[in-house]
């Protein structure tokens, strides 16, 4: 089960589909079935948690927040990260982060964003939020300021000011707030630094394998 902030609707993950479609993407990991069981057991766990959770929103009353939605497709399973602005912004607040820049050139080969055609009730020039979303050719995600990005565009500049903010506090500070999503979300990061680490060769398999949060944060759910 999982959760559609925009349409504040539930909807069923086909965790079989979305086994299906890891397996067809194999890469040459030694541990790689035993690694993809862990997970599977991850989101299965994660999924009945998420419903409580689901419950509780609709017994409660849903809050009504600013949610930017991304739909990512594993074949046949799609699903929906939901990242609350509202938590990001407050996130930046508190850690008294200082804004980056990227030049235009390398935001638009790195970053998956979507154009838009009205204007930003926000300074043009005020920092936007990305984060790490490793899908397809791009690196990064913008889960905050297309239309401040689309305007910038429309009126030649050439960089843009952003806030990065990583992984690991997208998932320890309530910017995804179902464990489904977190739980996601860490697999995909998980899958492209193991990705990585392989090409490198400066790891072993097995130390690649131990040191997945198959065993650390997601250790729990990680139970039949």
């Amino acid at each position: 089960m999982a959760y559609d902030y925009s349409t504040l609707t539930k909807y069923d993950l086909n965790i079989k589909e979305l086994r299906n479609h890891v397996l067809q993407n194999q890469f040459d990991f030694k541990y790689y079935d035993e690694w993809i069981n862990g997970w599977m057991n991850v989101f299965i766990n994660a999924e009945i948690d998420t419903l409580t959770q689901i419950q509780n929103l609709e017994r409660n009353g849903v809050p009504l927040f600013e949610v930017f939605v991304k739909e990512i497709s594993f074949g046949n399973a799609d699903f929906k990260f939901n990242f609350i602005v509202e938590g990001a912004k407050n996130y930046i607040k508190n850690s008294k982060a200082t804004p980056k820049k990227i030049p235009v050139s390398e935001f638009l080969k790195k970053v998956m964003w979507t154009e838009e055609e009205t204007e930003s009730s926000h300074e043009i020039n005020d920092p936007v939020y990305l984060t790490t979303l490793p899908t397809g050719n791009k690196m990064y995600l913008l889960i905050d300021g297309n239309k401040r990005v689309s305007q910038l565009l429309r009126s030649g500049a050439n960089e843009i000011k952003y806030f990065d903010i990583s992984a690991e506090d997208i998932i320890e500070q309530q910017i995804l707030l179902f464990t489904i999503e977190k739980a996601m979300y860490a697999f995909l990061i998980e899958t492209y630094t193991f990705q990585q680490h392989l090409k490198r060769g400066r790891y072993t398999h097995k130390d690649i394998f131990e040191s997945s949060n198959i065993f650390k944060a997601f250790k729990a759910l990680n139970i039949k």
